[in-house]
């Protein structure tokens, strides 16, 4: 199931993305659920709710009419890792401190980010004027919908 965040006539909603188009939770859940943080802090319950309308739903946005937003917009907190791309690693050069062979000899360093740094799809960043170049790259987004601290990998679970 593929969750979105968008913007439709002027108002910020979360959907289901279908081959028919993007089904509108908040309408069919008559306003209960409003967001995507709300389905994930909710659990398997809000889950399962929700994936019932993909049968049951019968009105669809057609994804051309709306402007695709971050999933989650501006969340609680975003940990990058620097250094878990080869490539991009040997792109930066010793001029960082970084050995000739990352692959054997670089740990990816966490660092923290503002929420804001997420964006959604086609979405123009622009270019500060004090920066020379601008690094883009993303590799992948990790969700974690609950708080958790200290789980062990056999706990852990992906849905």
């Amino acid at each position: 199931m593929k969750l979105a965040t968008y913007l439709h006539d002027g108002q910020q909603s979360c959907g289901i993305i279908t081959e028919k188009g993007i089904i509108d939770i908040g309408s069919h859940t008559d306003g209960k659920v409003r967001s995507i943080h709300q389905i994930l802090a909710k659990g398997d319950s809000a889950m399962a709710e929700i994936a019932g309308l993909i049968d049951s739903a019968k009105d669809f946005i057609q994804i051309d009419d709306v402007k695709l937003l971050a999933p989650i917009p501006r969340p609680g907190k975003v940990i990058g890792l620097a250094g878990n791309y080869e490539k991009h690693i040997a792109e930066a050069g010793l001029k960082l401190g970084l050995t000739e062979s990352p692959r054997t000899s670089t740990v990816p360093r966490p660092f923290l980010m503002p929420g804001t740094v997420i964006t959604g799809p086609n979405t123009e960043i622009p270019w500060p004027a004090f920066s020379e170049q601008i690094d883009y790259e993303v590799e992948l987004a990790v969700i974690i919908g609950k708080s958790a601290n200290c789980v062990p990998p056999s706990e852990a679970s992906i849905t």
